[in-house]
């Protein structure tokens, strides 16, 4: 095994890269002969406040080295490695690949309501290359799951969701000290708050956003104080 293959394997990857450099087609292209990739969505984002880029997923049948991975796209697309931002799909506790992979595809469209209401662009499935049509009917039956979830799911606390808040750059320490002091100095918060804070390049780098099921639940009138 040569040197860049090494390294932690992972069963998905969530990828993005300038759309000057690559478009989603570009990528498709890449991924389609990989017997390493199982389903795939790629999709453009040229509306929003970031600069235009191509952005996607993809899910694999046996666990890649992100090396590996990153070596085949750079080969695949002529890029630069650099320049392809790639991150293992991470699923959490009590959760599998595919449902990791399914949440990233329901976030390509921005067609959720939650993702509506905090000014992301709308865009049309039929715009986003799947490796297969019948992902979006799993993305539907996910997005119903998390919704009974969320029912049943306890309100997020004011510290949960300005963590959250400042983990995926929604709002930053200085605002949360200036308009939540007393939260901000409540017992372990300030190093809870930094931390999370110091933690929002993996979210901005990905592209994502907080998930829908999360900011349902979030107390509606902190999260306007802080944003506000």
């Amino acid at each position: 095994m040569t040197k860049n293959t090494r390294g932690p394997r992972y069963a998905g990857f969530r990828l993005t890269v300038p759309a000057d450099l690559a478009t989603p087609a570009d990528v498709a292209g890449v991924l389609d002969p990989q017997r390493t990739v199982h389903d795939y969505a790629v999709g453009l984002h040229d509306r929003d406040s970031a600069a235009p880029h191509t952005q996607g997923a993809m899910l694999c049948p046996t666990r890649v080295a992100l090396p590996e991975m990153r070596r085949r796209l750079s080969r695949g697309l002529d890029l630069a490695a650099d320049l392809i931002d790639l991150d293992p799909l991470v699923a959490g506790r009590g959760r599998s690949a595919r449902d990791a992979f399914l949440g990233f595809v329901s976030y390509l469209p921005h067609d959720d309501a939650g993702r509506k209401t905090r000014g992301k662009a709308l865009y049309s499935r039929a715009s986003i290359l799947v490796s297969d049509p019948g992902i979006w009917d799993q993305v539907d039956k996910w997005r119903e799951r998390q919704a009974r979830a969320s029912k049943l799911a306890r309100p997020l606390d004011e510290a949960e969701t300005v963590e959250l808040m400042l983990m995926y750059a929604h709002t930053d320490p200085d605002t949360v000290m200036m308009r939540e002091p007393l939260l901000w100095r409540a017992p372990g918060n300030r190093a809870r708050f930094t931390r999370a804070y110091s933690d929002r390049a993996a979210a901005i780098h990905g592209g994502e956003d907080i998930p829908g099921h999360l900011f349902d639940r979030m107390p509606a009138d902190l999260v306007e104080r802080l944003t506000a």
